[in-house]
This record gives C-alpha cells, sequence and structure tokens, in this order.
C-alpha cells in the first residue's frame, strides 16, 4: 500500500479518504479496486477502513462500530465541528443509554 495512505490511516485511528488517497499519490482505479476487493470498506461515503479494522469494531459491538463510523463521518466534515452528545461520549468511554432493538 501507498506509504502516505498507510500515514493517514495511522494518524486517523486506522482510518483514510478517498480524496486523501487520491492526494497521496493513488488514482480512481487503485481505490476502486481495493474496495471492490473488500481490502478496503466503506465505512462512510469517501471514508475507508482496511477489512481487518471493520471486523475488529464488528466484533467488538456496537459501540465500535458506532465510533468508527462516527470517526469517518468526522474525516468528511468540511467546515470545523466538535463531536457531542453520544458521539462524544462514545468517542470519550462515558457511559450512554442502552440503545433499543428493533
Amino acid at each position: 500500500m501507498n506509504p502516505d495512505v498507510k500515514a493517514h490511516m495511522a494518524l486517523q485511528q486506522r482510518l483514510v479518504t478517498r480524496r486523501q488517497a487520491l492526494a497521496a499519490g493513488m488514482d480512481e482505479v487503485q481505490v476502486d479496486r481495493l474496495v471492490r476487493a473488500g481490502t478496503w470498506i466503506a465505512v462512510r461515503r469517501g471514508a475507508y477502513a482496511e477489512a481487518a479494522v471493520v471486523a475488529a469494531a464488528e466484533e467488538a459491538g456496537w459501540r465500535e462500530r458506532q465510533v468508527l463510523a462516527d470517526r469517518a463521518a468526522s474525516l468528511k466534515m468540511i467546515r470545523s465541528y466538535v463531536m457531542s452528545h453520544d458521539s462524544a461520549a462514545l468517542l470519550l468511554g462515558l457511559a450512554t443509554l442502552s440503545r433499543r432493538s428493533g
């Protein structure tokens, strides 16, 4: 994998955006090939994680899945923001109300 993309993933909780991958020298065909092959999983449109990262979050439960999704969403933000409410609580490891099933 491209070393610049690896660096982005290392700094961003193992996530990378499509824009970052393209700026690092990958082309659209390479990115799409990784997604089609299942090497990268789209956690959010235009934000990817390696399949092993997504599998680990899935295995860990809904909290880790949600934290991964929230982090992916934060990478896509254009304007200045802060995480709040449930997203911030989960990221900080604070207790939250249980999710309802169904």
